[in-house]
Order: C-alpha cells, then sequence, then structure tokens
C-alpha cells in the first residue's frame, strides 16, 4: 500500500504536468485545479480552475469546482455565485448534487444556515453517500439545533465515513480562513460528530 503523503506528492506532480501539457484545454486546467484541491494546494487550485475558466466560460464543472474552492479559500459569496451559475449551465448535470453541495457550502460560510441545509438536503436526495453533503447537512443542523435533522444528519454523516471525526474532517477539506475551519467544526461538533 502506498502512503498518502507519497500519493499526495505523486498527485500534485501530475497534476503541475497536466496543467502545462496543453495551455488552451480547460478540462485539464480543470482536472488539474482540482486534484490540487483535493491534495490541499487550494490556492494553487483554485489559480488553475480561473484558467480552466478563462479557456471556457461555459464549462459547468469548473464553475461548481470553483464554488467548493471559492468556500475554502474564504470567498463564500462567490462559492455561492460560482455553483449557481454551474446550475444554470447544466440543470440536469448528472453531477448537480456536487453543485447543490458547493452551493450549501457557499451558504453555510455565509452563515445562511437554513439554505445550507436545504441545498445540502436536495444533494442527499440525489446521492445519499456523498460526504461534503452530509458534513454540510449536518453542519447546518447543528448550527440551527434542530434535533430531528441532527440525529438523521450523524446518523447519515457516520454511515458514509465511519471515521469522521472533527478532529480530521480538515484532512478532506481545508478551509484557509482560521474563523471557517472554526465555523465548519463547531457546527460538525454541534451536530455531535465525535471529536
Amino acid at each position: 500500500m502506498v502512503d498518502s503523503e507519497q500519493e499526495r506528492t505523486e498527485g500534485l506532480r501530475l497534476a503541475r504536468i497536466a496543467a502545462r501539457l496543453d495551455r488552451e484545454d480547460s478540462v485539464e486546467f480543470l482536472g488539474a485545479g482540482f486534484a490540487m484541491v483535493i491534495f490541499g494546494e487550494v490556492l494553487d487550485g483554485d489559480a488553475f480552475l480561473d484558467q480552466s475558466l478563462k479557456v471556457n466560460p461555459n464549462l459547468a464543472g469548473a464553475w461548481h469546482i470553483s464554488g467548493m474552492t471559492k468556500a475554502c479559500i474564504g470567498t463564500p459569496g462567490l462559492a455561492v455565485e460560482h455553483a449557481e451559475h454551474a446550475m444554470r449551465l447544466s440543470p440536469h448535470d448528472p453531477q448537480y448534487f456536487v453543485m447543490l453541495s458547493s452551493a450549501a457550502l457557499g451558504h453555510y460560510h455565509l452563515e445562511n444556515y437554513e439554505k445550507a441545509l436545504a441545498l445540502a438536503e436536495a444533494a442527499l436526495r440525489d446521492r445519499p453517500n456523498f460526504l461534503l453533503a452530509a458534513c454540510v447537512f449536518a453542519a447546518s443542523a447543528g448550527k440551527l439545533d434542530i434535533n430531528l435533522k441532527i440525529e438523521t444528519a450523524i446518523i447519515r454523516l457516520i454511515d458514509t465515513e465511519p471515521g469522521m471525526r472533527v478532529s480530521n474532517v480538515g484532512k478532506w477539506l481545508a478551509f484557509l480562513q482560521p474563523e471557517d475551519a472554526k465555523r465548519w467544526s463547531d457546527g460538525l461538533r454541534a451536530a455531535g460528530l465525535p471529536n
């Protein structure tokens, strides 16, 4: 088994190579940007996603991944705008649940918890085990202190990712602004996610 640091290093190396292959290929920039974000290089990933959108402003996938990324870097208003733009561009997209989840994440960090909860719930109707939607649903329910929703959210979250804890949630979704990371952890903790 390859250790996660080795995988991360190799993934980042390949993402950088992909971004240099064809400076006019929006899909390559999208893939490279998404990989960079997943492997924790959020600012570099954001730059690649911006380049993808510059090359092809009609690429819905780049818009919704950019939305999630904007939430991670601390610009949740842009996160919502980008995710909503993706939904308008491709309303029947098979990744629509990711678009909803990206918009939900942006609304969560704008402290629009009701809207975040509703969008995450809609995403979960389409994809019941999607981790991002399950986390936004749980954190929003925790912030709103809605007991029935909290119970449902934590059961769904633990079923989706049994090893999920407040202490390790930042390993798969990194927020660059300390107040965003705290808001995220506080919501998940309020929902009952173990430390």
